[in-house]
């Protein structure tokens, strides 16, 4: 079941320091663009537009230079079959332009 447990909203931000959650974080870039750095290594750029997906207790960071603004909402027990983060485009654009 996919169950919401925290929704949120970040104005201009350019730096969130490293923090985990219990739950499934999925982060849409609504404006600028950005990077997240995860402990292993890893980074996952993204820009406005693009969901990046990442898994509960994967410790994560968030840089900007020129700053993002996102929606980010925290889920329970959704349906990945992945077991890492992962970027996801948006295509609602193209939904869009089918639908009229």
């Amino acid at each position: 079941m996919n169950t919401i447990a925290f929704v949120g909203e970040h104005s201009r931000t350019y730096d969130v320091q490293w923090h985990s959650h219990d739950q499934w974080e999925l982060v849409y870039c609504t404006g600028g663009d950005g990077t997240f750095k995860f402990e292993n290594g890893s980074t996952i750029e993204y820009e406005e537009g693009q969901v990046v997906a990442i898994p509960p207790k994967e410790r994560h960071a968030n840089y900007s230079r020129e700053g993002f603004t996102n929606l980010h909402i925290r889920m329970t027990d959704p349906s990945f079959p992945y077991r890492s983060a992962f970027r996801v485009e948006d295509d609602v654009e193209s939904h869009l332009k089918m639908a009229f």
